[in-house]
């Protein structure tokens, strides 16, 4: 599956995740957002959205539940550069079971409804400023094509871990179907 628009190239296969975006419109869209956060905060209303200050639930992060997979937990993953990821002792037992993930769906296609799609921790508002790096993304195989939707989905499916070192995600849902 691939997508490509005047932004960038997106494909996602069995090896993971690929983009290439266009550089030009990175530096326009990064000077473009600079310029009005700049407008838009007075000196001490930035201060106070620092990083490690600002509201999860403001960049679209979804309260944990009973029955559902915190993506803390999933965040626990350790990825050094050029090694295989480790996950926490918690995640490896997930590995091959039927969980239930909530999440934002992230298109990689304009088709609608879509067998495959990415699950983030938190909403996407730029495809190149995504909070949570790898560790805050899955990649839905889904059995029966899903709608796309701006509204946080529950999904279930069986969770793969993608130990392999080859792909930049980490995470897999197999089978997954609508909750």
């Amino acid at each position: 599956m691939s997508c490509q628009h005047q932004l960038s190239k997106w494909r996602l296969d069995d090896s993971g995740l690929q983009h290439r975006p266009d550089r030009r419109v990175v530096v326009r869209t990064a000077l473009g957002a600079g310029a009005a956060m700049a407008g838009l905060f007075t000196p001490g209303a930035a201060h106070a959205l620092t990083p490690e200050k600002l509201p999860a639930t403001l960049v679209g992060a979804i309260s944990p539940r009973k029955g559902v997979v915190p993506w803390d937990d999933l965040a626990t993953v350790e990825a050094p550069i050029g090694q295989k990821p480790q996950f926490s002792a918690a995640v490896t037992k997930l590995n091959g079971r039927a969980v239930v993930i909530e999440g934002h769906m992230m298109v990689l296609d304009d088709d609608n409804p879509i067998n495959r799609f990415l699950l983030t921790a938190y909403q996407a508002h730029c495809p190149y400023c995504m909070p949570g790096g790898f560790a805050s993304i899955v990649a839905i195989h889904a059995d029966h094509p899903v709608p796309v939707t701006d509204k946080p989905l529950t999904m279930r499916g069986t969770l793969r871990l993608l130990a392999d070192g080859k792909s930049q995600l980490f995470y897999q849902l197999d089978k997954a179907a609508l909750v």
